[in-house]
């Protein structure tokens, strides 16, 4: 396979983490694959379409079967990137799948902040992958009334109780007014 080959494994990560010093080696990314639908075959490959480049090496991991890097490797991935998926990210209880639940103790713990301060690679999340990462950094996330789903732009208003927390101060000090 090509190098940025989406069906491309891991191999010794924690070794590749010592190889990292050297200044020509290509920059590594993983996917973590969390669609299981066959409708959506192929979401991985076409994330390394869209991102990857000739001279970088991708990781394919199915969170779907319980395929994750290992946190305390992170270190030899440049980016890592969480799909989409057909799950709601939000279920819990006995009709969540167990390897949601994993995937969202391991964003925890890769994106912790002392993982952060360690260098650890930059986290790209898309629509179920986002609403993950939010989960697993203690935020809530649900359905929009009337089950309805959006394709666009949707206009959000927060709750006067996020309006007034520290979280929502301190991304308006860092990034201004919201619109």
């Amino acid at each position: 396979p090509r190098p940025n080959d989406a069906s491309t494994r891991p191999s010794s990560l924690s070794r590749r983490s010592h190889l990292r010093a050297r200044a020509n080696m290509p920059k590594t990314f993983a996917v973590i694959d969390c669609e299981d639908d066959h409708r959506w075959e192929g979401l991985a490959r076409c994330v390394v379409q869209l991102f990857g480049r000739d001279d970088e090496a991708w990781h394919h991991y199915r969170a779907c079967d319980g395929e994750l890097p290992d946190v305390e490797n992170l270190r030899a991935y440049d980016g890592i990137v969480v799909s989409g998926s057909s799950h709601r990210a939000e279920s819990e209880g006995r009709g969540a799948a167990r390897w949601a639940r994993a995937l969202r103790e391991w964003l925890r713990r890769a994106t912790a902040s002392d993982a952060a301060e360690r260098d650890g690679p930059r986290v790209l999340a898309m629509t179920f992958g986002s609403y993950m990462c939010a989960i697993a950094g203690g935020g809530r996330v649900g359905m929009i009334p009337g089950n309805a789903h959006a394709v666009g732009t949707t206009t959000l208003r927060a709750s006067e109780t996020f309006r007034e927390s520290a979280a929502f101060k301190d991304a308006v000090r860092a990034y201004g007014k919201p619109m």
